[in-house]
């Protein structure tokens, strides 16, 4: 799904691997640094990044919510920096 996702919206596959490699990474850094940037990234998508008893949650499922927060903001310099 991911793949035909890439290729409608022309993305090459390897750069949603990419994406999804740095996003896996800004969630173990938000669960690391509750006071840092990827956390208040989330936040202010409001995202969690944990499921109910903390653990991290799929990745997958994270990058839908983030963007689901991220197509109801109008575009400007906070929507590129989230």
């Amino acid at each position: 799904r991911l793949e035909l996702a890439a290729e409608t919206t022309g993305v090459s596959i390897e750069g949603v691997a990419t994406g999804m490699k740095f996003l896996g990474k800004n969630m173990v850094a938000a669960t690391s640094d509750l006071k840092g940037e990827a956390a208040g990234a989330f936040k202010a998508l409001g995202v969690s990044v944990t499921d109910a008893q903390g653990h991290l949650r799929n990745t997958n499922d994270v990058m839908l919510d983030a963007a689901e927060a991220l197509s109801k903001m109008d575009g400007g310099a906070e929507k590129t920096t989230l």
